[in-house]
């Protein structure tokens, strides 16, 4: 995709300039070619990387605040977490994956591109507190777990008035149902829910926004 292309797919407030776009689309080279080794994704068309990874990605920079601490849970190769670091470079990021080659592949991206205060941490989320005691202001997912799960294993990680921000398909209404019984007692509440299409195609992404109450 042209960087015309992808920035058409993107909201106002994250267009790409051509240097972003160059540093985007290196990256995307350095996973596609790891993969031939690794396991990262199961897409090997760069033009479908840019749709299902980066711009899905950088559809999250509408709602996150770029002068804020994030924790990316479930990161896999690095999304949302790389591209939006690669957009705003303000961004204090951790990145946690369980699996051990794909933080490699991050902390091989964080040299290669000196992308500066960004932090990829292979282990369970559970297993955070004994590396940091450090809380975040805003907590993503895009492909870690249900809605639930999610809520149950973050929000100990997430700064009272901080939040959680959940990447999900079109049967968000559902896990939204399935978790709402159970936020109150975690101390959160459901603060906003966004869909927006995942351009060129029609797919529908839903952005669960959650606060940390108590």
């Amino acid at each position: 995709m042209t960087i015309d292309e992808v920035n058409a797919c993107l909201p106002g407030c994250v267009q790409l300039t051509e240097y972003k776009y160059h540093l985007l689309s290196l990256y995307l080279d350095e996973m596609l070619q790891w993969n031939k080794k690794i396991n990262l994704t199961a897409i090997k068309d760069k033009n479908l990387c840019w749709q299902k990874h980066i711009i899905d990605s950088l559809l999250l920079g509408e709602f996150i605040d770029e002068d804020k601490k994030l924790l990316d849970v479930g990161s896999g190769a690095g999304f949302p977490s790389i591209p939006l670091k690669v957009v705003f470079p303000g961004l204090k990021i951790t990145s946690v994956d369980t699996v051990g080659k794909k933080i490699k592949f991050q902390k091989h991206c964080v040299r290669k591109f000196d992308l500066k205060e960004f932090v990829p941490l292979s282990l369970r989320i559970e297993q955070l507190e004994e590396s940091t005691s450090e809380l975040f202001e805003q907590v993503t997912s895009r492909a870690f777990s249900s809605l639930l799960q999610f809520c149950q294993l973050c929000s100990q990680y997430v700064t009272v008035g901080g939040k959680l921000i959940a990447m999900k398909g079109a049967d968000y209404q559902r896990e939204i149902d399935e978790a709402e019984p159970v936020l109150l007692q975690l101390g959160l509440t459901i603060i906003n829910v966004d869909t927006r299409e995942l351009l060129p195609g029609k797919e529908i992404r839903a952005f669960v926004t959650i606060e940390r109450k108590v």
